[in-house]
């Protein structure tokens, strides 16, 4: 049985061309990731929405997670000239699992990176990507680079070590 604070969160990082998704339970006291995986969305962007939504669903429904948490859009890209199809695809792609999340958990937001800094520690986000001793504490070695983002989301919402 989980402890106080014993939470399931859902992190999801979408891209152009795929989806991040890891589920984490804090139950047993330590942040265990029960799932984790990349979701394509295929040439047929249109199709893979489709799919993807339609799977996003079914898993948020299995595992009942008490909050679901997606990258926000970053302003900052605007005024950074970095805006560009990709980014419009991504926008896409965020607000379809957006959607798809909240018709199954009512506790879905999304996070901007700042709210990482804020709720984990004085670092920035990208260093704790990259801090391979702090994923070792967290999870054990082995967890895998390409789920750190997602994961990080989850951090934002769930006690950790």
């Amino acid at each position: 049985m989980g402890g106080v604070g014993a939470m399931k969160v859902v992190g999801i990082v979408p891209s152009p061309s795929s989806v991040s998704i890891v589920l984490i339970d804090n139950g047993s006291g330590k942040p265990e990731a029960k799932y984790k995986d990349e979701w394509d969305v295929g040439e047929d962007r249109l199709a893979g929405y489709g799919m993807i939504r339609s799977r996003l669903i079914e898993k948020l429904s299995q595992w009942m997670p008490d909050a679901v948490v997606i990258t926000a859009f970053e302003p900052f890209s605007l005024r950074a000239g970095r805006a560009n199809s990709s980014w419009f695809q991504t926008a896409e792609v965020r607000g379809m699992l957006s959607e798809a999340a909240r018709s199954v958990v009512p506790d879905t937001e999304q996070v901007q990176k700042a709210a990482i800094t804020r709720t984990i520690g004085k670092s920035k986000a990208e260093k704790y990507r990259t801090d391979d001793g702090f994923w070792n504490a967290q999870f054990g070695p082995g967890f895998p680079k390409k789920y750190r983002d997602a994961a990080l989301l989850v951090f934002t919402r769930i006690p950790r070590t």
